[in-house]
Parts: structure tokens; sequence; C-alpha cells
């Protein structure tokens, strides 16, 4: 035991500063997971961060670790030293082993304790043990993977590269899903909200591959006295370079060749009316008889497809497949998941007297060409522009309601557009509602169109909204859409800051034409206070405030539901109704009772004819305390 701890301070003693800096660097960029979790205000704060730390950083750190732990020592040949005194070699492999892993360890449990000191919620012992468990063993696996690829000397690099190589094989190529199995099982995002079960068969995969690594670790540590891993420690010749460069090119040269073989084909329905026009491709089911009514409808959308197509220059369009859904209110859309196929699957209630066509064609709008920048568009920097888009587009065709576009624009920016409003839109969005904050954005592409005239927004529309992005693996390296603000300076020769100022000044001239109307449309405010059941239960009272009041009694929406997991918000289309009357049920009881840490997303809704849409209190994420 004394030779141990002989051993374990010379390791200190040499890699003091390292280790002290790294374990340093780790708990901090936990903490700033933890500060940015608090300030995006999101439950479940403490728990989210842990698991990002463990898929993140614990990796990182097990790399770091093996990497001066063993692989500089080799490198170095400083191990030459110890092995000439009356020493095992098994035991110097032992103690680096133990130490690296002591220290990762230590790490993770420093991190699991700020998450028990700073959640919102206490957890039971049984969900503690649980996640330590889990994350105990997922770091024993990683630092043992780590441990094995320091031992491979210059060899560990290409090691690490083609084994992330072949996992990325597996699971885009195969119907095996890592996710569900061993080490990544036990990071999933149930890691922060499993109560009860222990995942027994991943926790066991998990312990076979850190055993398994362990054992080709001593192996190459021990064989022939230690010269192998000592051979693999010198540097890298010229040859072998090249030879490993070609190799992960060769890799990635496969990944492109099986993408474009194994390119998904366009979903099918299996009845409805399809019409085609240039690129654009559209299919219609709905209920309407005689089916001629679905043929036109086909060939309207795929006109509109291919007149965008045609505007913003884009090569090609997602086929579009648009189906009735008579359970859905006339305001609500739903986006249908694909599997394994291209396309974009759209349900409404087309049929319904009440339906709002230019609503559902802006929703669609936005959707297709999400679809069509292979989702790069979905980057927040781009909501606006795309946004703004799916309404300057019906304004081009003469089918949208510019005052009332307009008037969308004023309620939601009494003050003014600022610079940080375009920077964080997906808060505007929750803020304001999909289609107030989809006004806001379409009359800043008017101030464009003022200043550069409409050659100029077309120009900066394809450089934004009209990217060629590969759906295979050469996406990683391919250039994605144009950045607004750059995209700005080279269609129109302005700034972003140069843009704002001319669309306030736009805002501004409205403003004084449409005062009045603007008084009368009203603002919603809801708030939510828990009732106390039982220790385990919770109800919640909405309390609702509308200013101005209306001059006459109407109902008002409550759309609210629970979020799972590390869900932050969800689709309005799955969220439950609570009518509301005015003035008469401005308080009450949601339906249901909720447990403590259990969140809900809500808020409250009103239509209003002069915006031709709901204005909306904000959607919030509400925690049961």
């Amino acid at each position: 035991m004394k030779t141990w701890l002989i051993l374990v301070r010379k390791e200190l003693r040499q890699h003091v500063l390292a280790l002290a800096g790294l374990l340093l660097l780790c708990l901090w960029a936990y903490l700033n997971l933890l500060l940015y979790a608090f300030l995006e205000q999101t439950a479940a704060v403490s728990w989210q961060a842990l698991r990002l730390f463990l898929v993140v950083y614990a990796p990182v750190t097990a790399l770091v670790l093996a990497g001066r732990l063993v692989a500089a020592e080799y490198s170095a040949r400083t191990q030459v030293f110890l092995e000439a005194l009356p020493l095992a070699r098994s035991t110097l492999v032992i103690v680096k082993y133990l130490l690296g892993l002591t220290l990762l360890l230590g790490a993770t449990a420093a991190a699991l304790l700020l998450a028990l000191l700073t959640a919102s919620v206490t957890p039971d012992s049984r969900q503690v043990l649980i996640m330590t468990l889990r994350g105990g063993v997922f770091v024993w696996t990683v630092y043992s993977f780590c441990f094995l690829g320091g031992f491979l000397g210059r060899y560990r690099f290409p090691y690490y590269i083609l084994t992330a190589l072949g996992l990325i094989a597996l699971q885009q190529y195969t119907d095996i899903d890592l996710t569900r199995w061993g080490p990544f099982a036990l990071v999933d995002p149930t890691l922060a909200f499993e109560r009860f079960d222990f995942p027994w068969t991943a926790l066991a995969w998990s312990a076979a591959l850190a055993l398994a690594f362990i054992g080709a670790a001593f192996a190459l540590a021990l064989t022939r006295e230690g010269s192998v891993a000592a051979l693999t420690a010198e540097k890298m010749s010229y040859r072998e370079k090249i030879a490993f460069t070609m190799l992960i090119l060769g890799f990635l040269t496969s990944f492109t060749y099986l993408d474009e073989r194994a390119a998904p084909e366009p979903f099918q329905l299996m009845a409805g009316s399809t019409a085609e026009e240039g690129p654009a491709v559209t299919t219609v089911l709905t209920s309407y008889e005689p089916e001629e009514a679905d043929l036109e409808m086909a060939r309207h959308w795929s006109h509109e497809l291919a007149a965008l197509g045609d505007y913003l220059g884009l090569s090609s369009l997602p086929r579009v497949f648009i189906v009735e859904r008579t359970d859905l209110d006339p305001d609500l859309f739903e986006e249908g998941q694909i599997q394994d196929a291209s396309g974009v699957l759209a349900r409404a209630h087309i049929t319904h007297p009440d339906f709002r066509r230019l609503s559902f064609q802006a929703w669609l709008l936005r959707r297709i060409l999400l679809e069509a920048s292979n989702q790069r568009l979905a980057d927040e920097e781009y909501g606006w522009v795309l946004d703004g888009f799916s309404l300057y587009w019906l304004d081009l065709r003469s089918q949208g309601d510019r005052e009332a576009f307009m008037l969308r624009a004023l309620w939601a920016a009494p003050e003014g557009v600022e610079r940080r409003h375009l920077e964080n839109w997906l808060s505007q969005r929750e803020l304001l509602g999909r289609e107030v904050a989809a006004g806001l954005a379409h009359s800043g592409l008017t101030a464009l169109r003022q200043r550069c005239g409409p050659e100029g927004v077309q120009d900066f529309l394809r450089r934004v909204l009209a990217a060629d992005v590969p759906r295979d693996f050469r996406a990683l390296w391919r250039i994605g859409p144009t950045r607004p603000a750059t995209a700005l300076r080279e269609s129109c020769g302005v700034s972003l800051d140069e843009l704002i100022e001319e669309w306030n000044r736009l805002l501004l001239d409205n403003a004084r034409q449409s005062g009045a109307f603007l008084q009368s449309i009203p603002r919603l405010v809801l708030e939510f206070e828990p009732e106390e059941f039982s220790p385990l239960s919770r109800g919640l009272q909405y309390r609702l405030s509308v200013m101005p009041p209306p001059p006459q009694p109407l109902f008002l929406e409550i759309r609210y539901g629970r979020l799972q997991g590390l869900e932050v918000r969800k689709d309005i289309a799955k969220l439950q109704l609570q009518l509301v009357r005015y003035p008469s049920q401005l308080q009450g009881i949601l339906p249901g009772t909720y447990t403590p840490g259990e969140r809900l997303y809500a808020a409250a809704l009103l239509y209003v004819p002069l915006l031709g849409c709901n204005v909306v209190s904000g959607w919030r994420v509400q925690e049961v305390p």
C-alpha cells in the first residue's frame, strides 16, 4: 500500500497543474450550463445540465486524463525510470487507471451534488440512486475506452475518429438504435426524470464494454514487458499520417456514396388527388365530394409552390401532402411525422366553414422552406426572415391583408424594434404568438423593400432562404444559408442596424395613422396559482385579465398541456383547450391534478378580427411547486 501511495504522489506531483486546471475547467463549464439553463427559465434545469455534463464534458475530460497519465508519459519515456524499480509493471498501470478514474468520478460526484443543491424539486433517494448508478457506469465505460486509447500512443486519434465514424455508420445505415443500447442508453433524456426503473440491461452491456477495454489496455501495457506500448508511443511517420488520412477520407467518401444511394423515397399517400407543376408536387386528401375539389386545391398549391421556387431560385422542392383532419379546430394545423421518407405532411380541418386559409398557407410555406433547407433555417438567426417571408409571399401574390399585417407589427412592437428582438427571435415568437410575430417580421421586409426596392429584397431572400444544403454527410462541412446580416450587406448594401432604423421609421409613420385601432386591441395576462390538494397533488388556479376590456361578452381560450422529459414547448395542436367566458369566468381551476415538479405549457388566446389572428398572453412554462 505504501508503494501505491508513493506512485500516486508521483503522478499528482507530475501532473498536478494540468489535472487541477482540467477539473476546475470541467466544473466551471458545468456551472455555465447551470447558469444558461436558469437564464432560459426551463424546469428541471439542474438535471438537464447534469446530463449535458455527462454527455459532453465527461468524455472530453476522460480523453485528456488518459492522454496526460498514459500517452504523454510513454511518449516522453519517463515510465522507463519506474520500470527500472523493483515494482510490478501491472502496479504502475493499475495506479494510473484508478487515479484517473477517481478524479473523473470525483468531478461527476461534484456535478451531481451541485445538481441536488440547485434542484427546484428535491428528488427521492431512489431517483438519486438510479441517476448516480447510470452516471457512474457511463463515466467508467468512457474512461476505460479512453484509457485503452492512451496505450495506443500515436494511433489514439485515428482510434477515436474511426470509432466515432463507425458508430455513426451503425446508427445511420443499419436498424441498430444506439441511443437505446449500452452506455448511450444510460445518458438518454430519461436520465433526468427516471424515478422507478433501473436500466439493468444497459448497465450490464456498459460494464462488459468497460471490462473489455480494461483488458485490452492491460494487454497492451504488459505484452512483451511493455515494449508494444512503448513502440506505439513513438511519433507517427509521414507514411502513417498519409495512410490514416486516406483511410478517414475513404470513410467520409463512402458515407456520401451510401447517403446518395439510400436517399429516402418521397412519401406516398394511398389516396388523394395529385397535381404537378415544375418542381412542385402536391397531393390533397379531404372529405370533399366530388374529388374534383381536391384536384383543384392540389393544382392551386402546385402552382403557388412552383412560383415560390422560381422567385427564390430553388431547384427542388419537397413534395407536399395536405390531409384533412376533422377533429382539429379551424385555426389549428399539425405537421405529420414522416419516417424514412421525404416530404411535408400537413393536417388541417380544410372543409370547416371557418377554416383560416391564409393562416394555413403562411404556416405551410414556413415548413416547406424548413424542409427544403434540411432544417438549417430553424436556427434562431434566420427566424425573423423565415416568419416574415411567410406573409411577404402572400403580400406579393395579392392574397394577404397588408393593413392587418401592419397592425400586428404595431401591436407587437409599440416601442419599436431592437436588435436583441431579432437575435432572440424564438423568445419573441413565444411572447407574441406565431402570427403576430410573423406580422412584425413582415413589416421588416416591407421596410427593406422601401429602402432597396423589390429586386433588392428578392436578392436578399434568395441568399438567406434558398441555400443548397445537401442531406448527406457533406452537410457537416457544406456552408449553409447566408446569415441575414451578411446577406443585407451583399444584396442591399445596408447593415442590420440601418435596416432597424428604417424599420422603426415605418412603424412610427403607421402608428400615427392607426392609433385609434391599436388602442382597441386587447392585451392578455395569464397567471397561475397552485392549490394544494394533498402532499403529492396540486390543482392550478388561473387568473386572466384583458385590457382594455372588450365591449361585449365573448369567449377566450386557454391552451395548455404537460411537458414531458426535456420538452420546453409543445405544438399548439397537441394542447388541451379550456374555454373561458368573458367577463364571468376570468378566474377558475384548470381540469386535472398535477404532481410537484410537473411542468405546464400554457397561454391564453383571443381572436381579433382587426388582426386576422389570435393575440396571445405569451407562452409560458409553469412548474408545479
